[in-house]
């Protein structure tokens, strides 16, 4: 739940590249720890790696994070987009015919077959959208549009983290109690959808302003310069007039 926080804070009074260096000594200590105390039981037996299955689903994936990438950008009809259109179709494909013939598959077909396993992966596919909505396009929206810091905008993040870690906490133990499931996914649904709802209102939010202080500053300065020219006119006016009721008062 920290992580918004500290990203922020780290982005505004640092560099976005902390992010990821201050991860760097955490991710080397949990290898050592992880070499150090972890002992797995050693595999009986030998399996076969789907190489292929894994090849055609990666260049798939790539295609289509492209496409979703260089569509809007360069248009849906060009050239490039619609060559990496059908280069994700084909792998698709080549994919799924793969996944039938291997020994192994990376994504076993007959498992579609199952009503539970096919309504778990579309709630599972609805749920992952909505999270990465909420992380990543809500701090987004709050940078860009609304003119917020990275600090601000990372903490409008923390309360979806404090839902996700009370639910599970609340969650896990009534499941492994009761051995009911179905009715936590609905009772999720139900509950984001009003959120994401809520989440309409950050438009009708006041847009932060970080340069409004520069700009007071400007208008005060552009105000003096003013003052000061028109004083300057004002002596510059006085002055020729004592200089003509000298030379009346000679004459």
């Amino acid at each position: 739940m920290a992580e918004p926080f500290l990203g922020g804070l780290f982005s505004d009074a640092l560099s976005w590249r902390w992010i990821f260096y201050v991860k760097v000594p955490v991710g080397v200590v949990a290898i050592v720890a992880i070499a150090a105390r972890l002992h797995l039981p050693k595999p009986v037996g030998r399996g076969r790696v789907d190489v292929l299955g894994g090849v055609l689903v990666t260049v798939a994936t790539t295609a289509v994070l492209l496409v979703a990438t260089l569509g809007p950008d360069r248009g849906w009809t060009t050239t490039p987009v619609l060559a990496l259109i059908a280069v994700a179709v084909v792998s698709l494909v080549g994919y799924v015919l793969t996944e039938r013939r291997a020994a192994e598959p990376i994504t076993p077909l007959p498992m579609f077959r199952n009503g539970v396993f096919v309504i778990s992966a579309v709630q599972f596919f609805l749920s992952t959208l909505v999270l990465f909505v909420a992380m990543l396009y809500v701090p987004l929206f709050l940078q860009t549009v609304r003119h917020a810091s990275a600090f601000t905008a990372g903490l409008y993040v923390i309360p979806l983290l404090v839902g996700l870690v009370a639910a599970t906490a609340v969650a896990e133990p009534l499941i492994a109690k009761t051995g009911h499931y179905k009715r936590y996914p609905v009772i999720g649904a139900l509950l984001a959808g009003p959120s994401m709802a809520c989440a309409r209102l950050l438009g009708r939010l006041p847009r932060h302003r970080p340069d409004r202080g520069r700009d007071a500053g400007a208008r005060a300065g552009r105000a003096g310069e003013a003052a000061g020219g028109t004083d300057a006119r004002n002596r510059r006016r006085h002055g020729r007039s004592a200089r003509v009721l000298i030379v009346s008062g000679r004459l």
